[in-house]
């Protein structure tokens, strides 16, 4: 009788032959795995220190936006300085959220020299380089009120619309957006689309400061026949 042995090599016999085998294979792949996993911790660390450096830049262009003074006699330099400042901070730290701030603070900016559609446009790439983000709803909803500055209410309720729609959710602009819409359809002449966002806000946003604004308005267009058959 054979020895079985010989013939049928155990688990760990035909263990030792693969990995005997496959040395070059597996040392090399394992080598390739290691230098992945180092270059993406010094990539992490990069992008993390270069995300810190904007935020402390953002910091300090707050600190210079807080203490403009447009009625003073050195407004232009100091806007001139303050607009080279946003600009030189988007540039250096793009897409960061130093970046972020630092597009917020030029909507501001524009908003307080009534450059509407500047100010829509600087809000809007707030919006746009990150749709989901703290910022992302009160961006959109100042967009919304500069186009309504500029008397563009078609543009206004596209704007407030995306609020409803999820833009920057969560977000504390939803029943004021609905209560503009309503005043927007109201100077449309859609009393009856105005009356659906005014309940709207009533029944789903009941307390929000907004609803008895809300509540009024329907009270005054039924007062004047709205909402009811002719």
């Amino acid at each position: 009788m054979s020895d079985s042995s010989t013939h049928n090599p155990g688990f760990k016999d035909r263990l030792i032959s693969f990995l005997s085998r496959s040395r070059t294979v597996l040392i090399f792949g394992g080598s390739a795995l290691l230098v992945a996993i180092i270059a993406a911790v010094i990539v992490a660390q990069v992008v993390s220190a270069r995300n810190d450096a904007s935020i402390r830049a953002a910091e300090r262009l707050q600190e210079r936006w807080s203490e403009f003074d447009p009625s003073s006699e050195e407004a232009e330099d100091a806007e001139t300085e303050l607009r080279d400042a946003i600009t030189e901070l988007i540039d250096e730290y793009p897409r960061t959220y130093g970046a972020l701030r630092a597009r917020m603070i030029l909507a501001e900016l524009e908003w307080t020299q009534e450059n509407w559609e500047a100010a829509e446009n600087a809000y809007m790439a707030v919006v746009n380089q990150h749709r989901q983000n703290h910022l992302t709803g009160p961006a959109l909803f100042s967009a919304a009120a500069a186009a309504e500055q500029r008397d563009n209410l078609d543009r206004a309720r596209e704007l407030y619309g995306m609020i409803l729609d999820g833009a920057g959710d969560p977000t504390a602009e939803v029943p004021h957006a609905l209560f503009n819409l309503g005043r927007i359809a109201e100077a449309q002449s859609q009393v009856d689309l105005a009356l659906d966002y005014y309940n709207q806000l009533i029944d789903d946003h009941s307390a929000s400061n907004w609803t008895n604004l809300g509540r009024n308005r329907i009270i005054w267009l039924t007062s004047q026949g709205a909402g009811t058959d002719s």
